[in-house]
This record gives structure tokens, sequence and C-alpha cells, in this order.
């Protein structure tokens, strides 16, 4: 950084230089809750290999920036990453020298581990839609899904977006912090909760901006810094739900069932789940009974009020102390709403 801003520098394509007619500059700050990289500059309409991003005011602040070649306004492939934390100038009585990196001059690249093509895919007769890769699920796809970090193999068993959440899943706990940048959208290792998942490596995020559909492929990346750092002690993720074996139609008279599954043990009862936390538009909760052992799984019995649509839904953002509130022991609450709708005759 420098006084005024954050000069960029960087190289040309090696290919195709003399054809370069501007350049995109991507921006995203972290340290704000920042996930995707936004447009800092669509076009500087130049071949000029630096840029002065005079945006950047707050001293301490970290910034990470790529750059996209354009050759007449077709984008190229994006730069490796550059993270810098910005110094801001403080008052002197007299002019102080600072270095300046040179144009052209390139931060130390990140290690590559994985680059491939994600073939979202999603789990019928979930919801909410359960989108992306799971082995599990046998959805979707991810090619490669396999790599090497620390000297170990490691194998991708899920990536997917649901119930309010990006999941990654490994077979090798990944001690090593990383980027997972999945269409644009990064998510950082050290950032990520844990999920209940019985598996070594459980990495959960926020979905933020994050949008599949079935079907789409997106290019998904998993990447470590060359100065990369021990991933660090991370929190538990919050409680997450989901409906399944749910009909496709009511006739308007007979109670069905749906199943209402969460991802871990949750401290309620039955009663408290007919009574409070379960809400049926077009019907009333009826019944509900465990459908395991524990307190993970339960069956849900509605009859339709009529012929209409049945939504059967249960909500987050609420005190665990609410009666309409769901929690594990330890007081975590639901990640997001979820609910079905059933259809009627």
């Amino acid at each position: 950084s420098v006084e005024g801003g954050v000069l960029l520098g960087w190289d040309a394509p090696e290919s195709g230089a003399s054809e370069v007619s501007g350049y995109r500059v991507l921006r995203r700050l972290p340290e704000r809750g920042e996930r995707s990289l936004s447009v800092l500059v669509s076009d500087t309409g130049s071949s000029e290999t630096s840029f002065l991003d005079v945006s950047a005011a707050v001293g301490g602040e970290l910034f990470v920036y790529r750059v996209v070649a354009l050759f007449d306004g077709t984008a190229g492939k994006r730069s490796e990453r550059a993270l810098v934390r910005y110094a801001a100038p403080e008052p002197e009585a007299g002019p102080v020298v600072r270095s300046v990196p040179e144009p052209g001059s390139e931060p130390v690249a990140d290690v590559v581990l994985l680059s491939g093509v994600l073939g979202v895919g999603s789990q019928g007769g979930v919801s909410p839609v359960m989108s992306g890769f799971s082995s599990w699920a046998r959805a979707g796809s991810l090619s490669p899904r396999s790599f090497t970090l620390d000297g170990s193999a490691v194998r991708v068993l899920v990536l997917v977006e649901h119930a309010g959440g990006v999941f990654l899943a490994t077979d090798q706990a990944m001690g090593t912090d990383f980027v997972l940048d999945v269409g644009g959208l990064e998510f950082v290792g050290s950032d990520s909760l844990v999920p209940a998942l019985a598996v070594r490596g459980a990495y959960w995020w926020p979905s933020g901006g994050l949008s599949w559909s079935d079907g789409d492929t997106v290019d998904a990346e998993l990447r470590v810094a060359a100065d990369a750092v021990p991933i660090g002690v991370r929190g538990a993720a919050p409680l997450w739900a989901y409906f399944d074996r749910v009909p496709d139609t009511h006739d308007g008279t007979d109670a069905f069932g749906v199943r209402l599954r969460f991802g871990e043990d949750v401290d309620t009862d039955a009663a408290a789940l007919r009574d409070g936390v379960i809400v049926a538009a077009g019907g009333t909760v009826t019944a509900v009974e465990p459908a395991t052992g524990s307190t993970r799984n339960w069956t849900v019995t509605v009859t339709p009020d009529g012929a209409g649509d049945v939504t059967v839904f249960v909500g987050s953002g609420l005190s665990c102390a609410d009666p309409a509130a769901v929690c594990t022991a330890d007081g975590r609450t639901l990640a997001a709403d979820i609910s079905v709708s059933i259809a009627g005759p």
C-alpha cells in the first residue's frame, strides 16, 4: 500500500498481450464478511499493468484482489489472488520514503490443490433442495475430486448448498488453511464452522449469495497460500434441518405424513414440536412421533383443512426460550427457515 491507496501491479498475459484492451479489477473485503469478489473497475480502458485503488481508506484492513485481462471486452482468465493489508499513512512532520511495488511484480502464487468442474445435481424428495455434489446421495459430480495436501491424499465426498449453508466434506481433515472458490465465490477454511457430519474433514459456511440450479456446471478450485498457516480451532456450525419423504399431493381430507430431519440431536420432544415448532398453513399438525431412536428424525402427521395447498414450516432466528424455537442442547439454533408445500387435489 502507498499513501493515497493500494497500488496494484501485474504482468500482462504471456500470450496475446498486444491484444489486451484493458483490465477488470475485482476486490473482496473478507473482514467485512464479503465472501465473493465484486467488480471494482469493469474496464481500465488501458493496457497499463498497474492500478491505484484510492477507495482503500481504512488502516489495517485486508483486501483481496484479482485481475482479468480484457480482449475487446472479452474476459480472459483471472489472475492469482493478491492479499494486501492497507497501512494508512499517519500524520508526520516531514517527508518519508515509502517502498512501492514495481509495476509488473507479482504476489506469491497460491498453490492450487484442485481445479475442476462441479456438475450441480440435486437429491430428489428433499426440501430445502440440496444442490451440488454428494457421493452419499449420488447426486451431481465433481471432476477431479481428489488432491494431495501435506503429503496425504484427500478425497472430496460432499460439496453442496443446503438448508442455509455450504457444506464441504472430505475423507481426511485439512490442517492447513485453504480457500474454496466455487463460481467466483470464495470460502476460507479458517472462516468455516464444524457441521455435525461423520467425516474427518467437515466444513460449513453461510450460503451468502450462492445460487445453483440442477444441471449447472460451475468452476471449482481449492487452493492454499504459498505461506499457508494452520486452519486453527473452529466452532460448531448452527443446527440445520430439512424435510423428506414428502408426498406429491394430498386429497383434501385424509391426513398425510412427512419426515422432519435435523442434522443432529435436538433438545426438544414431540409435544413441543407439535404444539409450537412445526406450523402448517392450510392444515393442522395432528401428531409428531420419533422416526428413530434419537431426537434427530421425526414423522410429522398433517391433516389438510381442505383442497388447497398445505405448507409445513419451521422457523429460525428465535431465542431458545421461545416455544417456537428448536435448538441443540448447547443452545445452537436453526441456521435457516425450512418449509415444504404439498399440492392439493
